[in-house]
């Protein structure tokens, strides 16, 4: 059953925003969301979700020092799909309407500190490159956006994800959703820039802080991925740089 703290919660926030936001009656003939915050442009119609710990992160957490634990992060997409689910088969939805999912991550005593470093490479595929340019200049560590398979890029219509902790409200765009630039335009998008945090990979790649895998090659063939990037942004030599998370002892 849903926490109606957590709903209760977000709508509080966001009508101290200056937004009018209304409660979508649930229904027992179909799914619905949570929220509808009405803007001129449309409504942004937004599904709040939340998880608590898990006993994978509890282990990792509590491990001796020095212990190596991997973290499933399974339990995280299985919130994040069910979210989609409930925005995608509302059937009051209008194509014009933003959707959004609010997610809220804790664990029993705290915050699950690890959800949004585990939640960014499931919502955006991220992979860590590095190299040489065509040119022989080098790059170091550099996100790749999109080069694994992504929640946003299978889910284009999805407008975005608001991770939200103890530390930050972080609100995730999907660059590929064809509402993607009127989203930006919004007194909705403002309040979030002002206020909180964005994550744009479109902008950050403008601003030369990341690259997109913006092509249709399959995601199984990473290759296929290098060749397009390297063809994309003049580049030379590529390292995939792989990560996992280790409970190191620290002096």
């Amino acid at each position: 059953m849903k926490d109606d703290h957590d709903k209760s919660f977000v709508l509080s926030l966001l009508r101290n925003g200056g937004f009018q936001v209304d409660l979508i009656s649930e229904s027992p003939n179909h799914k619905a969301p949570d929220l509808s915050v009405a803007l001129p442009e449309s409504n942004v119609l937004v599904e709040v979700k939340s998880k608590e710990d898990d006993q994978k992160l509890r282990n990792l957490l509590e491990s001796p020092k020095g212990t190596s634990l991997s973290y499933n992060v399974s339990v995280i997409e299985t919130v994040l799909r069910d979210g989609y689910r409930q925005l995608r088969d509302f059937p009051d939805r209008y194509d014009s309407d933003f959707t959004l999912i609010w997610f809220i991550t804790r664990k029993i005593g705290g915050v699950t500190v690890l959800v949004r470093p585990a939640a960014m490479p499931i919502l955006y595929g991220i992979e860590s490159l590095e190299g040489q340019t065509v040119d022989g200049d080098s790059f170091g560590p550099t996100n790749c956006y999109f080069f694994t398979e992504s929640f946003f890029f299978k889910r284009k219509n999805l407008d975005g994800v608001v991770l939200h902790d103890d530390r930050s409200i972080e609100l995730c765009l999907n660059p590929f959703s064809p509402r993607h630039n009127a989203l930006n335009g919004t007194k909705f998008m403002a309040f979030f820039r002002e206020r909180y945090s964005v994550v744009d990979p479109g902008q950050l790649e403008a601003a030369g802080k990341c690259l997109i895998a913006d092509c249709l090659v399959s995601r199984q063939d990473p290759d296929g991925i290098v060749r397009y990037l390297k063809s994309k942004y003049g580049l030379g030599r590529v390292t995939i740089n792989r990560f996992s998370y280790v409970n190191c002892p620290v002096d």
